[in-house]
């Protein structure tokens, strides 16, 4: 499955990394170098490498923090914006395969677990020291 997406978006341009991180920053909310790396979960020199392809790609400006010189706010472009309709139409029908048998019963009790499992990781109230 990895492949196939891995495939899709190169025919358009694109990485996984930078489709993650599209994926983010069209959410109705600014994002700063140092979040959008925290939230890719990766290390700010990798998050700044990635920005500065996607700046190049023309798909995200780098706009300046007034109150603070060392920050960037990033905003996608209109170049961007086709993308992230084939991401979402991507997503859309990998997660049609990935369900493909399954009913929503079923499906409705995976994500009520997985939810606990991950909420219970969060909290370090699954035993973990």
């Amino acid at each position: 499955m990895q492949t196939y997406f891995d495939a899709k978006l190169k025919a358009e341009g694109l990485t996984m990394a930078r489709a993650r991180a599209l994926h983010f920053l069209v959410q109705p909310r600014t994002w700063t170098q140092a979040e959008l790396a925290d939230e890719l979960d990766i290390e700010r020199p990798s998050a700044v490498r990635l920005i500065d392809g996607m700046e190049a790609a023309g798909l995200v400006k780098r706009v300046p923090v007034p109150w603070d010189r060392r920050a960037n706010h990033l905003e996608l472009t209109n170049q961007a914006k086709p993308l992230l309709e084939i991401i979402d139409q991507l997503a859309q029908a990998g997660q049609t395969v990935l369900l493909e048998g399954i009913d929503d019963h079923d499906l409705e009790i995976t994500l009520t677990v997985l939810s606990k499992i991950a909420k219970n990781a969060a909290s370090n109230t699954g035993g973990l020291t």
